[in-house]
C-alpha cells in the first residue's frame, strides 16, 4: 500500500505508514465523521429593523401593454400652438384665458410658417373694494354733549379700584392711543378699541376692534349693544366698571 504523503511502499492492511507515520484509513474516518450529525447554528432573533423588499411581479394573466404610438412623418411639421405672453405689469392677466387653445394648421416644411401675433393682455382686474363698515353715533336724545355724566373704574381687586376715567355726555373713545378718551394701557387692546356714548339713561357701547370685547360676560365683536349702570366691560385684560349719572338726578339738583 502506497503512502499518500512519502511514496513509501507499506504492507497491505498497514495502518500507519512505516516511514512517515500517516494514517493509512482515510475511508474509515470519512465513514465515522459522516455518520455523525452536523451541528445546527442558533435560530438567531428577528431583527426589527431589518429593511424589506417588496418585488412587484406582473400578473401572467393581465394583457400585455399597449405599444409606443408611432409618430407620423407630419410630427415635426406641426409645430406646437404659440405660447400666450404675458404682461409684466399684469402676472395674473393668465387667469383670463381660455383654458384650451385650437391646434395649429398643419404646416408645409419646406413654406415658412406664419408669425402670428401674441395675444393682447387681459386688462387687470379691478382691485376688491373693502367691506363698508358703516358706524352710527346713537343719538344723544337731548343729553347736554360735554358734561360729565359718568365714569369708567378699572377694576383690580376689592381694595385697589385703579384708576377712574371720567365720561362725558355723547362719544367717549376707548384704546391704547393717547389721544383717546380713556386711555387703556394694555397691549391686548386696540388703538382704538371702542366707542362709548352717554345717552340721557343709559349708554351705547360699540366695540371697532380686532380682538373683540366683553360686555357683561357676553363677547360683543364688531356689534353694538346698549349698558346699563353698572355694567361691566372687559377689553384685552382690563376690567372696567361702568357708572352713569342719569340726567333727571342732575335737572333735579339744578332746581
Amino acid at each position: 500500500m502506497r503512502c499518500p504523503s512519502c511514496q513509501n511502499e507499506n504492507a497491505v492492511g498497514a495502518v500507519y505508514c512505516d516511514m512517515c507515520g500517516f494514517d493509512l484509513t482515510p475511508a474509515k474516518r470519512a465513514t465515522v465523521a459522516e455518520s455523525a450529525p452536523a451541528p445546527q447554528p442558533p435560530p438567531q432573533p428577528a431583527n426589527p429593523h431589518q429593511k424589506r423588499h417588496t418585488v412587484f411581479e406582473p400578473d401572467p394573466a393581465a394583457a400585455p401593454p399597449p405599444p409606443p404610438a408611432q409618430r407620423g412623418a407630419d410630427f415635426f411639421a406641426n409645430p406646437p400652438p404659440p405660447r400666450p405672453t404675458f404682461d409684466p405689469r399684469d402676472p395674473f392677466a393668465a387667469a383670463s384665458l381660455p383654458p384650451s387653445r385650437p391646434a395649429a394648421a398643419p404646416v408645409s416644411p419646406i413654406a415658412p410658417a406664419p408669425v402670428q401675433a401674441p395675444a393682447p393682455a387681459a386688462a387687470p382686474a379691478p382691485a376688491a373694494r373693502p367691506k363698508a363698515r358703516t358706524i352710527v353715533e346713537t343719538a344723544n336724545e337731548g343729553a347736554a354733549v360735554g358734561l360729565i355724566r359718568g365714569a369708567l373704574f378699572e377694576y383690580r381687586g376689592p381694595t385697589d379700584p385703579g384708576r377712574v376715567h371720567p365720561l362725558r355726555a355723547g362719544r367717549n373713545v376707548l384704546g391704547r392711543d393717547a389721544g383717546c378718551d380713556v386711555v387703556i394701557d394694555d397691549g391686548r387692546v386696540s388703538g382704538q378699541h371702542a366707542f362709548l356714548f352717554i345717552r340721557t339713561e343709559d349708554a351705547s357701547y360699540m366695540d371697532v376692534s380686532s380682538n373683540g370685547s366683553i360686555a357683561n360676560g357676553s363677547v360683543v365683536h364688531g356689534g353694538q349693544v346698549i349698558l346699563q349702570n353698572n355694567a361691566v366691560l372687559t377689553l384685552g385684560g382690563t376690567t372696567l366698571v361702568l357708572v352713569i349719572v342719569p340726567e333727571s338726578l342732575l335737572s333735579r339738583r339744578s332746581q
